[in-house]
C-alpha cells in the first residue's frame, strides 16, 4: 500500500488574453513499506471563467489538506483534483 501525506498546497492565479489560468502545486511524501519521498503534482487550468475558477479553487481547499493522507492500494498515475 502506497501513501501520499500533503504537506503543502499552493496555487498561482494569472491572467492572460484569454482568460484566467490557475497552477495548482501539491507536495506530499509518498511513503510504502520500502521508503518514502518528497513529489510535486502540478495541474494547470484554463482559461477559466471567474466562476469556474472560484469553483475549482473550492474544491481544491476542502480536498487536499496539509496532513492529510490518502492511502493507495496500486501505484495510480497522479491524482487530479
Amino acid at each position: 500500500m502506497i501513501e501520499r501525506t500533503v504537506v503543502s498546497v499552493s496555487t498561482d492565479i494569472r491572467r492572460d488574453h484569454q482568460g484566467l489560468l490557475l497552477q495548482v502545486t501539491v507536495t506530499y511524501c509518498e511513503s510504502s513499506l520500502g521508503g518514502g519521498q518528497m513529489k510535486k503534482e502540478v495541474d494547470r487550468y484554463g482559461p477559466l471563467t471567474v466562476q469556474e475558477l472560484q469553483d475549482i479553487v473550492e474544491v481544491i481547499t476542502t480536498s487536499r489538506l496539509p496532513g492529510q493522507v490518502h492511502a493507495f492500494l496500486f501505484e495510480p498515475a497522479l491524482f487530479q483534483v
